[in-house]
């Protein structure tokens, strides 16, 4: 989950990139109101980049619940973005099961 910007995103259960692999992902098994889109997506930073599709789902943070919420789904993630480990564990707990 980015939280430096504007962009919300997250790791797809597709992505291949090393960065991916350590980071919990998301896919169609996870939750059945995911609504998958093939409109592309991705953001540049200045140590790195994300690129994937736009994906809808709910969102929640704390009480507040968004339905069908538009955020990126990245199936490839600069290789830098394997440091942040603890980081994706802790807003990992905001998608939920």
């Amino acid at each position: 989950m980015d939280t430096g910007s504007s962009d919300l995103w997250v790791p797809a259960a597709n992505c291949a990139s090393q960065a991916c692999q350590v980071h919990t992902r998301l896919g169609s098994a996870d939750s059945s109101t995911l609504q998958a889109t093939t409109k592309p997506w991705q953001i540049q930073y200045g140590t790195g980049s994300a690129a994937g599709v736009i994906v809808a789902d709910s969102v929640s943070v704390g009480p507040l619940t968004v339905p069908r919420m538009p955020f990126g789904a990245v199936t490839q993630l600069s290789d830098n973005f394997a440091q942040f480990v603890q980081l994706s564990k802790i807003f990992a707990y905001f998608l939920g099961p």
